[in-house]
């Protein structure tokens, strides 16, 4: 298999005359760009990319006056480039908003401003040097930022590596949009939040928390908006980027489980058993495991071949010490384990000894509203180190797959259709937000309907360690894992150890790439 590295160069900072009283600093994609300390020396910023990869860098642009400035991204075959403002959600820069190719930018004099660069490599990208430049226009002056890209090695699979599944709480994309989701206009928002989700690496499904008092809990999650029979559902479960998701169940309004049948029925025409799951709890106590019992078994005498797939952050005492004896607890009724990591804690070997117990079950880690510092996890506070190892660590310890519970746990209703409600005050700033609505950032909406939401940075650094991941598994299958996980040790020794130099993650990236032959 041929192989294609790109590598990037950008200067660190930039004051030139060229564009007087403008400033433009450099960051790595991992740091904070707020903090002038963490942007990149003068000397130069080297990003090794595989063919088919996105990497990014950040950009932090101050002014001594008002000024608007233009960009202009360089035309290269092969190479895409997208430049993002970067708006601040909870007091963060987050929020990845597109700048359409020749649109401006007003910066405030001594109010910085944000920008995302993203250099996408096409499959066919051809080997070579590309001296470039991004282009920084204000009246009657330029500056350029140059990139000087050299393309020398491997390329990416079409599909991410794993399935990161993550939920899409359709009733809070109802309260954002003020629509019903049973209409048509209700089907297309749920696409573009799906679409999104898929474009950033992640396996998205449609879930509805249901908790009424004196109830045992449901948690009905589904993979398309559509019945099962619909030709459209087929063709959007047919992306090879959907790794996994999930089929219907535990739906209140479907007592009989019809909906589930009908969706058996798609997967085994299809032959997509292997990649159906079905939620049938999230995070049950022992109460509740006599539930988890007979929920299996209404699948199974369903669909058998449906893999259970239950969440859980505690052991049957309600302590996450006892968390390892949750496999005997469910036995055969529970095929996919999905443990939090907080409950793991620093236990790196859990995961490998679980997937090695006899019923070789799958295991997909998780992070929610813990762990908290200094375990990675996305919420808004940490670091992009801290973004970019949660994956690591689920590579480091052998896991299958991984569970995000939601994009959009948003709380409450969106005062205005399509704007941004507030976070959750029950969580941490970020947690369960992967994905804004675009209204409130975006000043000119499409005449009918709404934008597709907006990525966050700390998504984009999950898609970047998804695709660290697939490096790593390249790598494992040439000189094996113990090889590959010796040098990712010596970057990230352990859970909560990690550099302080975002440069460390590169320098085992090129170090990887250059064994690849």
């Amino acid at each position: 298999m041929k192989k294609t590295v790109l590598t990037t160069l950008l200067s660190g900072m930039l004051t030139a005359s060229a564009l007087a009283g403008v400033e433009i600093k450099v960051f790595h994609s991992l740091a904070d760009v707020r903090d002038p300390a963490e942007a990149v020396p003068g000397g130069t910023l080297a990003l090794t990319m595989a063919r088919n990869e996105y990497e990014s860098v950040q950009l932090a642009v101050a002014a001594s006056e008002p000024v608007v400035l233009a960009f202009s991204l360089p035309a290269v075959p092969g190479l895409t480039f997208s430049l993002f403002r970067i708006a601040e959600a909870g007091g963060v820069p987050d929020v990845l908003v597109p700048l359409p190719e020749g649109g401006s930018v007003e910066v405030a004099a001594g109010q910085p401003a944000y920008f995302w660069l993203t250099v996408k490599t096409a499959v066919q990208a051809e080997p070579g040097g590309y001296p470039v430049s991004l282009t920084v226009t204000a009246p009657e002056t330029a500056l350029h930022v140059p990139l000087q890209i050299e393309v020398t090695g491997f390329t990416m699979p079409a599909a991410p590596p794993i399935a990161v599944a993550a939920g899409i709480m359709d009733r809070q994309v109802a309260d954002i949009y003020h629509r019903e989701l049973d209409s048509e206009a209700g089907c297309n928002i749920l696409l573009q939040w799906h679409e999104k989700c898929l474009e950033y690496g992640l396996s998205p499904y449609f879930w509805r928390p249901v908790y009424e008092e004196g109830q045992t809990p449901l948690n009905y999650c589904y993979p398309s908006p559509w019945p099962a029979d619909d030709p459209r559902t087929a063709a959007l479960l047919a992306d090879p980027r959907q790794v996994a998701f999930a089929v219907p169940f535990c739906n209140p309004d479907d007592p009989d489980a019809e909906e589930l049948r009908r969706f058996a029925d798609l997967l085994a025409a299809r032959n997509w058993h292997d990649r159906s799951f079905c939620y049938v709890f999230d995070e049950p106590t022992d109460e509740y495991y006599p539930a988890v019992h007979e929920r299996a078994a209404r699948l199974r005498a369903i669909d058998p071949a449906i893999p259970v797939l239950v969440s859980y952050f505690c052991g049957p005492d309600r302590e996450r010490e006892s968390l390892g004896e949750v496999y005997d607890a469910f036995g055969e009724d529970c095929d996919i384990h999905s443990m939090s990591y907080w409950a793991i804690g620093e236990d790196e070997g859990f995961i490998d000894r679980l997937r090695r117990q006899p019923r070789r079950p799958e295991v997909w880690p998780y992070v929610c509203c813990g762990p908290g510092e200094p375990a990675p996890n996305y919420f808004l506070g940490m670091s992009g180190l801290q973004h970019r190892f949660v994956l690591w660590r689920a590579w480091k310890e052998n896991a299958s797959g991984f569970l995000y519970w939601a994009v959009n746990a948003f709380s409450g209703r969106a005062a205005v259709p399509g704007g941004l409600p507030a976070f959750n005050p029950a969580f941490a700033a970020g947690d369960g937000v992967l994905l804004y609505p675009a209204e409130d950032f975006i000043a000119a909406p499409p005449a009918s309907g709404f934008q597709p939401p907006l990525a966050s940075v700390r998504l984009a650094r999950l898609r970047d360690s998804l695709e660290d991941w697939a490096l790593f598994e390249a790598c494992a299958e040439q000189d094996g894992r113990e090889t590959v996980l010796a040098a990712v040790r010596e970057v990230y020794p352990a859970p909560y150890q990690y550099p302080d130099d975002p440069a460390a993650v590169d320098t085992l990236r090129r170090k990887l790439f250059a064994t690849l032959h």
